[in-house]
């Protein structure tokens, strides 16, 4: 599985953010979920008008396979610092 993993804060409280994950079948890898990604963040946006996207990042669902790209983190295998794995989960895309 291939994990899409973003952050939303409250535009409200802008430092008030949560961990989310979107899963996708692995058929053709990260590239599916870079190319996917931007339209399922912006469904989700669209129910969740008090929130923002601050970060997103496609990865390996499994941590033993875990392999990270992420527009605002293009160096694979590197996390970016201020983001932590969560366990929240909003549905499988």
């Amino acid at each position: 599985m291939i994990e899409l993993f973003f952050v939303t804060c409250l535009i409200a409280d802008p430092q008030v953010c949560h961990p989310h994950s979107l899963l996708f079948e692995e058929r053709h890898g990260l590239f599916t979920c870079m190319q996917r990604g931007q339209t399922e963040l912006a469904r989700w946006v669209e129910g969740h008008p008090r929130e923002r996207v601050r970060e997103w990042k496609c990865r390996y669902a499994h941590p033993e396979m875990r392999e990270i790209w992420s527009p605002f983190c293009p160096d694979r295998g590197q996390a970016a610092p201020s983001l932590r794995t969560g366990s929240a989960t909003d549905g499988a895309a």
